[in-house]
């Protein structure tokens, strides 16, 4: 196992595929709007809590805290599954759900002694449409999500060689990322993303100016010549003077 095939497992511990809680996400998002918002909607089902079992929209206590609370808590768990990409958020938000699952059905149960006036399903229904009703607003509805709870947490708890391989590729990311941060042959642009920027030649060599290169060459024809202008090498030397101009003038002749 390389370096890299670890560091990509542990990261892999904290991290999860955005999909793996998607649709138990999804399915706590309605099971938790259709759990805040049935108790006020019942009467255009023919189904409903007394008192005032005919009237939508009816605010009580009892429907705020066993059915309001409770549904609002498996939504906002089931926007997390969907959202996050961290394991612990994901997994809390999963424990989440399963409370508040848990919550609608114990709920009912707990009402009389934290002094809550539940009601009871409408007395002029049959028996058959009472019991449909405890099921689709507390005991069906919340074992439901308790469930769809529990297989998200089966899935995010597993780490997978899916996620090993998300890991991996988030790691790419971040290095490649990293390497475009870097000044050199890539130069990060906030509008168009990473850009090539070419490596400049080196500047060309500085020729000597004229007059050095005058008096080098003078220099040069110097050591050639050797003094009194003679040649390396030869007898006799060739003047005693570089040019005809500057010898002295001829001694002037004596007339006989």
């Amino acid at each position: 196992m390389t370096a890299e095939t670890t560091t990509s497992l542990r990261a892999s511990r904290f991290r999860v595929a955005r999909t793996r809680g998607a649709a138990s996400g999804t399915v706590l998002l309605l099971l938790g709007a259709w759990a805040g918002i049935v108790s006020f909607i019942g009467p255009y089902l023919n189904v409903a809590y007394t008192p005032q079992p005919d009237t939508a929209w009816h605010w009580t206590e009892a429907r705020a805290w066993l059915e309001v609370v409770p549904g609002a808590v498996a939504f906002l768990a089931g926007l997390l599954l969907i959202m996050s990409t961290s394991r612990v958020l994901t997994v809390f938000s999963a424990w989440l759900a399963a409370a508040a699952g848990a919550w609608l059905v114990v709920g009912p149960a707990c009402a009389s002694p934290l002094k809550i006036d539940l009601g009871t399903p409408d007395p002029a229904s049959r028996r058959s449409v009472q019991t449909l009703e405890q099921l689709v607003f507390f005991y069906g509805i919340g074992a439901l999500i308790v469930f769809v709870a529990g297989i998200a947490l089966g899935r995010l708890t597993v780490n997978s060689m899916r996620d090993a391989r998300a890991a991996e590729r988030r790691l790419s990311a971040e290095q490649e990322a990293a390497a475009a941060a870097r000044p050199g042959s890539l130069e990060h642009d906030p509008a168009n993303g990473p850009a090539y920027r070419p490596q400049q030649p080196p500047p060309a060599p500085q020729h000597a100016a004229p007059e050095q290169n005058g008096q080098q060459g003078r220099a040069a024809a110097a050591e050639r010549t050797g003094p009194q202008g003679v040649q390396p090498g030869g007898d006799q030397p060739t003047t005693q003077y570089p040019t005809y101009a500057s010898a002295p003038p001829p001694p002037p002749q004596r007339e006989g």
